[in-house]
């Protein structure tokens, strides 16, 4: 986490999502400063995430419904990329759709499909693994991971080491 205090943002980059409360606790921390200065945006950074959990966005997503001066329109910004899967794809979703965030980037690798939560198993006689579905995800079918404001990758992006994406996010007024 990082408080850009020039540009009125608190950034936490998210890149694996872990079911301990390391994310909860930077995330209880980005919002009491969001709430001391009600100018400040969070700007969650989801790209490169591969996966894990939805649990501790959804504890973030509970803190924020709660809130009403977070759920406001642009003061959530979510940078999400096509190196992002599975419940990181959900969570850019839920994030979007529960507590109002902005996604800001390219869409994800991948829709997140109508089943999830693998359950494992070990074969007893020879130790084969298998791995099986024990939820349904996305029931509806709904569109995941479709950023409100497409930043395209360019090569002058590449060659610079910019980050357009980023820089979308601290231009972005709601």
């Amino acid at each position: 986490m990082t408080v850009l205090a020039a540009r009125h943002a608190v950034y936490l980059k998210y890149t694996q999502c872990l079911n301990n409360d390391g994310f909860q606790r930077l995330a209880a921390r980005a919002l009491a400063l969001l709430r001391a200065h009600p100018a400040y945006r969070l700007i969650l950074d989801l790209r490169d995430n591969g996966g894990g959990t939805t649990d501790p966005v959804q504890t973030l997503i509970t803190w924020i419904r709660a809130d009403p001066r977070l759920r406001r329109r642009g003061r959530v910004l979510v940078l999400i990329n096509g190196n992002d899967f599975s419940s990181a794809v959900f969570d850019s979703y839920l994030l979007q759709s529960q507590a109002n965030a902005v996604l800001i980037g390219q869409p994800t690798a991948e829709q997140a499909d109508t089943y999830g939560d693998d359950g494992r198993l070990r074969l007893p006689h020879f130790g084969v693994a298998v791995v099986y579905t024990t939820a349904v995800v996305n029931e509806t079918g709904a569109r995941m991971g479709v950023p409100s404001i497409y930043v395209a990758p360019t090569l002058r992006y590449w060659l610079t080491g910019s980050d357009p994406v980023l820089t979308a996010a601290m231009a972005y007024r709601s």
